[in-house]
């Protein structure tokens, strides 16, 4: 039972159930767009990217990295280790960009009722996938380089090497201040001024919803008053022509 419980944690079974699910998952998803492609507005079709993205990524190199991690050593040659890494390098870039596109995108939606029309929206995942493979182009002509990670069982860019070169340095800071931390930073923004704008509007609407309730009461106050106003007059008229 315990041998069970160990082989069921294994970092090779979880690799492998990841790569199932996101294949399983993504490709409902595709298959659902496809079915409803004429349906499609342009806003998800940065979705479907995103879903293209994680589906090919899958397929295309994980199951290296999974063969590699039972060895514990990376199985494949210099090319492969430069298409395993120049491959996931443009993947997780362009799913990057592509989730700081849609925040934005929400952003500009929710806070200033703007929509972007399909061609845009084509324009950019067109730009995401280009300057993703632009910038992961680099390490072939020597600026960078792709190299086993320290555990062997994948290839990315070498980024420890930036002490010891220069070019890498330059190359190492540049990919992750403008295409890890300006993203995340857009998205963190564009998500907090989302949140901003939905409790000011919610605020608003409670204000407005006092407003309408104090003055729903005061119109029943007064209804009331005039109402008890008038009883009490026709009583008195009763009683004084009574008392005549």
């Amino acid at each position: 039972m315990r041998f069970e419980l160990k082989s069921l944690a294994d970092p090779e079974t979880n690799r492998i159930g990841t790569v199932i699910l996101s294949v399983l998952g993504n490709g409902v998803v595709l298959v659902i767009c496809f079915r409803r492609r004429r349906k499609i507005v342009g806003s998800e079709l940065l979705c479907v990217n995103l879903a293209v993205v994680d589906f090919l990524c899958c397929i295309c190199f994980y199951p290296l990295s999974i063969l590699s991690s039972f060895s514990h050593v990376w199985l494949g040659s210099h090319a492969t280790c430069v298409y395993y890494g120049l491959g996931c390098f443009i993947f997780g870039l362009c799913g990057m960009f592509t989730i700081a596109a849609i925040s934005v995108i929400r952003y500009i939606k929710t806070c200033y009722a703007t929509w972007l029309e399909g061609a845009n929206i084509h324009l950019v995942c067109v730009a995401t996938w280009i300057t993703a493979a632009v910038w992961s182009s680099f390490p072939l002509f020597g600026w960078g380089e792709y190299v086993p990670e320290p555990y062997g069982i994948s290839c990315t860019v070498a980024w420890r090497r930036y002490h010891t070169s220069m070019t890498d340095a330059v190359y190492v800071i540049c990919s992750f201040s403008c295409f890890v931390l300006v993203p995340v930073l857009l998205i963190v923004v564009s998500q907090c001024k989302i949140l901003l704008k939905i409790y000011r509007f919610s605020r608003t609407l409670s204000t407005k919803g006092i407003h309408i309730n104090l003055r729903r009461a005061e119109k029943h106050l007064s209804v009331v008053r005039h109402s008890k106003w008038k009883k009490a007059c026709i009583v008195k008229e009763y009683s004084t022509a009574y008392n005549k």
